[in-house]
């Protein structure tokens, strides 16, 4: 093998390993749009279930925020991230945890 097969092969190999890569996120892109339940910007509310963790209970609590963006993980389930409320209601900058047993409904 020569300089020039190997840099046409390697060339080769890159432009086929994008085009997988463009194709996963295309592929990705779809499913959401198409089983997502949210729609960026819309208002929701995040519950976080009672817990016990060492004896100590912490309540059910209840927090509006943002729908900002959402996406897909390994594992085909859809994951949201969420934007706090300002206290004029409008959408904050700052990201709303959402841990994998918080709810989220529609208001």
């Amino acid at each position: 093998m020569n300089q020039e097969t190997y840099k046409t092969e390697l060339e080769r190999i890159y432009n086929e390993t994008h085009k997988l890569a463009q194709d996963r996120i295309k592929l990705k892109d779809d499913y959401v749009l198409e089983h997502s339940d949210f729609e960026i910007g819309e208002k929701v509310r995040v519950i976080t279930r009672q817990s016990e963790n060492f004896g100590k209970i912490t309540p059910e609590k209840i927090e509006l925020g943002f729908i900002s963006s959402r996406y897909v993980d390994d594992k085909g389930l859809i994951k949201y991230e969420v934007n706090k409320v300002k206290k004029d209601g409008s959408q904050s900058s700052h990201k709303l945890y959402v841990w994998y047993n918080n709810r989220i409904e529609k208001l």
